[in-house]
């Protein structure tokens, strides 16, 4: 599991790394590079002060102060000792020391009791400077103490002479601490440096904080400018897509078109070439005399057209544009032969023309009802005239085969009634230059029909797969989904790092001199009492001088403690 930033700065492995390879970790964990110089300064100052300051080493005023002491101590003994035994009247009782002896030693000879001096001195001297070798605090108590004890002049340290040995020393000593801070108390100093490393403390802990919520903030800002560009990319691809696809179906709608106007050539070739053979065999039959012709168009008038004499006008002039036109009205209405002269009986190559063209007119659609159904009625005649010509010639077979595969031409290529009703969708395509026409009926509600129709033509080179394709196209295109842009997150700005909480150095505290004991107070004002009483009694007023006594005494203690105070506040001051 991945460490956090904290446990990353607070691993030891982490600090003994190198800093270029420190910060090669912190930038991985999202830290900006100016927070990574500030980080990283905090966990090393941390780091050198605890290998370098060991917790229980005395400070260099305390290990002063043990060297005045213990020397003072040292001599209070000796002289104690001393004056004890001059007042009981005898020689120094003690049991005599190792530097004694030695020195009872060297005076035993008249030698010895010449060098004594420069040879006790000598050794002492060298034992002096082993000492203060080992701590220079034992240097600075021996100079303090032969100050002390009205040794003279130092040259190395001229102001000491001016100065207390408590000031000296002081001074020595913190000749390294910031002047606003020489004034406190050892007291106030402590309560300080504790507020400044709490407020390290929670500064690094803060700066931790705002680490590890910046690298969140800038992890959901990555994600989020990410999606953004990711959805730009997408919705450009699927455009693209969208696209490519729209135009590989319009390639393979326009394929398709051309293969359809190919193909149906090829069938309508097909058939006309099979139909011109049959008609050579036919050429020289006869199939019926123009009266009966015409008779029987007047049967289908009749029929279909009685009593409507615009679909009567309009379906014989349908009948003249198709070529029948030798014909005349008799007086009741009936048609028969027109006399020009000459009656031609009616060939079959003849018949055939106009049975094809009838058949055209009828596929053609826009015609009323009756005039189709007329219409059909001489389509019909004509049929069946033409069947019985070629069955009798021994082409029944071939006619009948003919007349079927026509048939499925015209449903399949020429019937352009609407699609809904069975009209055929390849005819209208056969109809339609626009390549999006084209495209509507492949992807219409006909599209199977078309396409199972084109099947039937593959022998003469019919290739459904390609309108097929163009219609798979054309849906992939339709389901390619349009992606939603997200928007983009303004630029990043990273938060401003919290600041190091100030911390107010106290005010010094007003020195105080030590305090006049009980003993000092009492013996003062029976002193003073005893005084005055002498003195009023000279003068012959002993209880005036008692009184005035007493209050010289108290004034006398007031000076006293003023003083000390002088002293106490002048001892702050280096």
């Amino acid at each position: 599991m991945p460490k956090s930033l904290t446990q990353t700065l607070d691993d030891p492995e982490f600090r003994k790394l190198k800093p270029d390879t420190q910060k090669a970790v912190l930038k991985r964990l999202g830290v900006s590079d100016d927070l990574q110089g500030k980080l990283l300064a905090k966990i090393s100052t941390g780091t050198a002060a605890a290998a370098t300051t060991p917790a229980s080493q005395p400070s260099f005023l305390s290990r002063v102060n043990t060297r005045v002491g213990g020397q003072l101590e040292s001599m209070n003994k000796t002289i104690g000792t001393g004056l004890k035994d001059l007042f009981e009247g005898k020689a120094f009782s003690g049991e005599p020391g190792a530097q004694a002896k030695e020195v009872r030693e060297m005076t035993s000879t008249p030698v010895g009791l010449m060098t004594v001096g420069p040879q006790m001195v000598a050794k002492q001297a060298g034992g002096m400077v082993k000492d203060w070798a080992s701590d220079p605090a034992n240097l600075a108590g021996d100079v303090l103490m032969g100050e002390m004890l009205g040794g003279g002049k130092v040259p190395e340290v001229p102001e000491l002479v001016k100065r207390s040995p408590e000031q000296a020393i002081r001074a020595h000593v913190e000749s390294g601490v910031p002047e606003h801070l020489r004034n406190l108390t050892d007291e106030q100093r402590a309560r300080y440096t504790e507020s400044l490393d709490k407020a390290n403390h929670e500064h690094t802990q803060a700066l931790i904080d705002h680490a590890e919520k910046e690298s969140q903030a800038r992890a959901k800002w990555v994600q989020k400018a990410y999606g953004a560009k990711k959805s730009v990319a997408d919705s450009m691809a699927a455009a693209n897509k969208r696209a490519t696809l729209e135009r590989g179906a319009r390639e393979h709608v326009t394929l398709a078109q051309d293969n359809i106007k190919e193909t149906h050539a090829a069938v309508r070739g097909s058939l006309d070439q099979r139909w011109n053979k049959l008609r050579e065999e036919m050429r020289i039959s006869e199939i019926s005399d123009p009266a009966g012709v015409y008779n029987d168009i007047r049967d289908a008038e009749s029929q279909y057209l009685r009593g409507a004499p615009q679909s009567l006008q309009q379906f014989r002039n349908l009948i003249k544009e198709l070529g029948i036109e030798e014909f005349v009205e008799n007086e009741d209405g009936s048609l028969s032969a027109a006399d020009t002269g000459e009656v031609k009986p009616l060939d079959w190559e003849t018949a055939r023309v106009h049975y094809s063209a009838i058949g055209d007119r009828l596929a053609s659609g826009n015609l009323p009802g009756n005039v189709y159904q007329a219409l059909k009625a001489v389509h019909s005649m004509l049929d069946g005239k033409l069947g019985e010509a070629a069955e009798a010639q021994g082409h029944g077979e071939e006619y009948g085969g003919l007349k079927r595969d026509w048939s499925e031409y015209m449903r399949d290529w020429r019937d352009t009634s609407a699609v809904s009703t069975g009209g055929s969708p390849i005819a209208k395509i056969l109809q339609s230059p626009d390549t999006g026409y084209v495209q509507m009926q492949v992807t219409g509600k006909a599209g199977d029909r078309m396409l199972a129709t084109l099947g039937k033509y593959r022998r003469f080179g019919a290739k459904p797969e390609l309108a097929a394709q163009a219609r798979t196209l054309i849906n992939e295109a339709k389901n390619v989904g349009k992606v939603k842009v997200k928007e983009s997150p303004a630029k990043y700005a990273a938060a401003k790092p919290p600041g190091l909480k100030e911390v107010t150095p106290p005010k010094p505290d007003k020195p105080k001199g030590k305090p006049v004991g009980a003993a000092t107070r009492a013996a003062a004002h029976v002193g003073g009492r005893m005084a005055g009483l002498a003195a009023g009694s000279a003068m012959g007023h002993p209880f005036l001088g008692w009184g005035a006594g007493g209050t010289l005494s108290e004034a006398a203690i007031r000076a006293l403690e003023k003083k000390r105070a002088r002293e106490a506040e002048a001892a702050m001051v280096p």
